[in-house]
């Protein structure tokens, strides 16, 4: 079983193999590298987006565009927040190479992912409503009440309902089995050391 080999080689690791790591299931790997680079790729889109649009607010609100100006600072509000709470779950994830015993590793990988789960699960309220609400603004202070408007309302309301359900997809076809397997591989680990 693998699992049984993953627990021997945690525990007889060498020094020298605790600092190159040791290889965890190919699939929990997979899916850490996976969130990671989600997380970066949103980060490096939110940081230069949050600065442009605290930027371009200043002028709007100069220019009489009321609107579009409180709606590029709650875009740019919005792009902080999510590379905060992105940097937040990243975080609470172990180290690979760290010295944990194997059984307190896998139950903050689980903690890790189950605050993914409700990350993703709650992402309409953090993530998505914040930024279509500001596109949204953004656009209707400057276009005003126009069937462009309306269209773009309607553009910006499918992104927005087809990015949840690309969380939702993920979270019942990627997040929800690895904290399945963690939970059957945490309670093998706990009945073998009951024994």
């Amino acid at each position: 079983m693998e699992w049984e080999r993953m627990r021997h080689e945690w525990q007889s690791r060498s020094a020298e193999t605790r600092e190159t790591g040791l290889a965890l299931p190919a699939d929990a790997a997979r899916l850490w590298r996976k969130i990671r680079l989600r997380d970066w790729m949103e980060t490096l889109v939110a940081i230069p987006m949050m600065l442009i649009l605290g930027i371009v607010a200043w002028p709007l609100w100069i220019a009489g565009f009321a609107l579009s100006a409180l709606s590029a600072a709650l875009l740019a509000a919005a792009c902080l927040l999510v590379a905060l709470r992105l940097r937040r779950a990243r975080r609470l994830f172990p180290a690979r190479e760290s010295d944990l015993p194997l059984l307190t590793f896998l139950r903050r990988e689980r903690g890790a992912l189950v605050h993914q789960r409700r990350m993703l699960a709650s992402v309409l309220w953090w993530y998505i409503g914040p930024l279509l609400l500001g596109a949204f603004g953004l656009f209707f202070g400057i276009r005003g009440l126009h069937w462009h408007s309306l269209a773009y309302l309607v553009v910006v309301l499918l992104v927005g309902f087809g990015v949840e359900r690309l969380n939702r997809f993920a979270v019942r076809n990627q997040i929800e089995p690895a904290i399945t397997a963690l939970d059957e591989q945490i309670r093998q680990l706990e009945e073998d050391d009951a024994d």
